[in-house]
């Protein structure tokens, strides 16, 4: 058989046929097709899906728009040996499996941005959390203790809602209350000024009665109420009135009728 011949590709659509075994690429929908992904050929071109290097076996990194990145280096040792970085620049180094930036002056982890912006975990209190402690285990005992709060707290779904109003924030129910308190204690406080003006005329009051102990007792007893006292005294004395105004009847007519010897 003569050389290959370049102007086809082998293509054998039909495997149990030996009579069919060669298809010109041009007219063949299946070959077409595989030379294609999503309408985009291989290639190195804008817009073509790129290969790796057949030496290398890498992407070749001018065929993509990587800014700033430079290549990979080992380790420190070849980060530093990068000459003339510009601001910006950004390096892997395999030896650490970090991303470093070069920020004019030297190069810096991006972790150590990280933990620049985390801060130190030195906290003021530790009420909750313990200096040092990983970020997640500071999270977790704040999560926890936020929701034993919120469950000491309760649904805000009060009982009579005298004052407070369901689900209110906390604020406004404390503030309600406390207005009220502040209302109350005002109130407590006139109460007392008027009991103890009343104490006060009530014990002078007393004093002027005296002690309820008469001298003869001739129409009222001993330590009775005062209001008994006085009605048996104004029964006593109508009586008395009304004796008198008989007398002086009686009297006039004995002068009317009166005859000298």
């Amino acid at each position: 058989m003569a050389g290959a011949d370049t102007t086809y590709t082998v293509l054998d659509p039909y495997l149990m046929n030996d009579s069919v075994d060669r298809r010109l690429i041009p007219i063949s929908g299946y070959a077409r097709n595989a030379e294609l992904i999503d309408g985009r050929k291989l290639g190195t071109s804008p817009g073509d899906i790129p290969f790796l290097d057949e030496t290398t076996g890498k992407l070749d990194q001018s065929l993509l728009s990587i800014q700033n990145w430079l290549a990979p280096v080992a380790d420190g040792t070849a980060l530093s040996g990068i000459s003339t970085p510009s601001t910006g620049d950004r390096a892997y180094v395999i030896s650490e499996s970090e991303v470093y930036t070069w920020n004019g002056s030297s190069w810096v982890a991006d972790s150590a941005e990280v933990l620049s912006q985390i801060g130190d975990r030195i906290y003021t209190q530790d009420n909750f959390v313990t200096d040092g402690q990983t970020l997640t285990q500071s999270l977790d005992a704040l999560d926890t203790n936020l929701q034993t709060t919120l469950s000491g707290i309760g649904d805000r779904t009060y009982t009579a809602d005298n004052y407070v109003t369901d689900g209110e924030t906390i604020t406004a129910s404390v503030d309600a209350l406390d207005q009220q308190v502040k209302t109350n204690a005002d109130n407590i406080t006139t109460n007392q000024t008027n009991i103890t003006n009343n104490t006060n005329a009530l014990s002078t009051a007393n004093t002027n009665l005296g002690s309820l102990t008469y001298t003869e007792d001739n129409f009222v007893t001993d330590n009775e109420p005062l209001t008994s006292s006085v009605d048996v005294l104004d029964i006593q004395v109508k009586n008395h009135d009304d004796a008198i105004l008989i007398n002086q009847a009686g009297i006039s007519g004995d002068f009317d009728t009166f005859i000298l010897p």
